[in-house]
């Protein structure tokens, strides 16, 4: 900002408090979105633990008003989840945006030499707390679609006879649809995304290893105009 503006006492505390209420709301984005993926996934898990102790203790016998009554209760829970997504979808999307850029941008300055030892103490702090933050988002957040998806495993188990009507639409169900924080529609937080955003910032990385240590010790080459191309071309 200095490039900028004059130095003054009076802009250093405010560009510091903008700094710090900047870093607070970042990490309040965060840690309320664990929060109520934490929420979510132990009301599905809560149905989970029902249906798993009903199966071990061989009482989980085909009863159509039992699977109505557990059919109902995971509908309300999938209507809430859609709920709390319309709610808070824009703050997902922006906090994994965030997140995404700040850890690409860190990880773009991992070759660089600092000049004290401090400065790489902070670096590698910043850039590992970060890396854990985010990490921690994606798996709370992940956890309600892999709670949410539980009970099929249970419904496999059920043998033929047992089967009922609303036992195929609760299995339908299951199957068809994502049950899932999402991030405006554009992405839905699964453990799927998570490897798939590891792997784009790993390949990014060594994409601009390489490019670093291609142009290492090469001067400024100027960029090539439309003029000269049309020059080369007609030549």
């Amino acid at each position: 900002m200095y490039s900028f503006v004059p130095y003054s006492t009076a802009s250093a505390l405010f560009f510091m408090y903008v700094s710090f209420a900047l870093t607070l709301y970042w990490n309040y984005l965060d840690v309320f979105i664990i929060l109520i993926s934490i929420a979510i996934a132990t009301r599905f898990d809560q149905i989970n633990t029902h249906l798993r102790t009903l199966a071990g203790g061989g009482v989980l016998i085909p009863n159509e008003p039992f699977w109505i009554r557990v059919r109902t209760h995971y509908v309300s829970l999938c209507e809430l989840l859609d709920e709390v997504d319309r709610a808070i979808a824009w703050i997902v999307l922006i906090s994994c945006a965030t997140n995404l850029y700040f850890i690409c941008l860190q990880i773009l300055n991992v070759s660089q030499k600092l000049r004290y030892p401090m400065n790489d103490v902070y670096y590698w702090f910043s850039l590992l707390f970060l890396i854990g933050r985010t990490a921690t988002l994606f798996l709370c957040a992940a956890h309600i679609h892999e709670a949410a998806k539980r009970p099929l495993d249970i419904v496999a188990k059920i043998p033929n006879n047992g089967w009922s009507v609303e036992l195929d639409r609760f299995s339908s169900q299951l199957k068809s649809e994502t049950i899932a924080l999402s991030g405006m529609g554009f992405f839905h937080i699964t453990r799927q995304l998570l490897f798939s955003m590891a792997g784009t910032i790993v390949t990014y990385e060594l994409v601009m290893l390489k490019f670093d240590k291609e142009s290492e010790g090469k001067g400024y080459i100027r960029p090539c105009s439309f003029f000269d191309i049309e020059k080369k071309w007609l030549t």
